[in-house]
């Protein structure tokens, strides 16, 4: 493996390395128990075609208070097949906050594939998530991440970003059962110069009772999606194109 395959992943690395490091003087029991795992494998196709299969992976999960955690991995994976070498190499850190009021958790990624017969492509991500059911209210989540896509060939064939984000809602009360979800997605793509914008609408309710000795539910749900696509006719010129993509009634089935 070539060192400058490992350049990019220095900084995640060293913030890999300082998040184990603190948790164990923090709580020294909690970060020792740290994973590793080997995998490695060979098939023999013939005399001149094989393939070699690594994989290495390290994971620790601190404690670093009764309500706070930590998470981080690290992860390499080869394979060798001719003359042809894949890598890929997958850093994760991610953090979680729990009480009795809300449970927040936040985790980051990064993925770099290398590929001696084809285009390098790197890919990082984030996510975020909030969620609350205080005193058997209604529970509430509140959702957002972002992923960006790209690689290295010239001109490139992959630069996008993505944005996604949404709001879920529920309640159980006497038999009655309410769920809303919105998701909305903002995609832009710089390779064909278009944006896509999706919002997707979910609402179910269901009533599950009793009537004499006989046991009924009843429910409807209802999906609402629409997709805008921007996209450049011209420089200094943009065309939108909306597309609306109707109601569904789904009715579920009789129990």
């Amino acid at each position: 493996m070539e060192i400058r395959h490992l350049s990019n992943f220095r900084g995640v690395v060293v913030a890999l390395s300082l998040i184990v490091f603190f948790a164990w003087l923090g709580n020294p029991r909690e970060a020792r128990a740290l994973d590793f795992s080997v995998d490695l494998r060979n098939w023999e196709f013939s005399d001149e075609d094989s393939l070699l299969s690594q994989s290495y992976s390290i994971s620790v999960a601190p404690e670093v208070t009764r309500t706070i955690g930590l998470g981080a991995s690290f992860r390499y994976v080869r394979r060798d097949q001719g003359k042809e070498t894949r890598e890929t190499l997958t850093p994760t850190l991610s953090m979680e906050i729990a009480n009795d009021l809300f449970t927040f958790n936040l985790s980051g990624t990064q993925t770099e594939r290398k590929d001696t017969e084809r285009p390098d492509i790197t890919n990082r991500s984030w996510d975020a998530n909030l969620m609350s059911d205080y005193k058997d209210y209604a529970e509430v989540r509140l959702y957002v991440g972002q992923s960006f896509d790209k690689d290295d060939a010239r001109p490139r064939r992959l630069d996008d970003t993505t944005l996604h984000y949404g709001l879920q809602v529920s309640k159980d009360w006497k038999g009655l059962s309410l769920l809303y979800n919105y998701r909305g997605t903002d995609e832009k793509d710089r390779v064909a110069h278009s944006t896509t914008k999706t919002g997707q609408h979910f609402f179910k309710a269901e009533y599950s009772g009793t009537w004499r000795k006989l046991s009924f539910t009843l429910g409807q749900q209802v999906n609402l999606n629409k997709t805008v696509v921007e996209t450049e006719a011209s420089p200094g010129e943009e065309i939108r194109f909306p597309l609306n993509v109707g109601v569904a009634w789904d009715p579920p089935m009789p129990s």
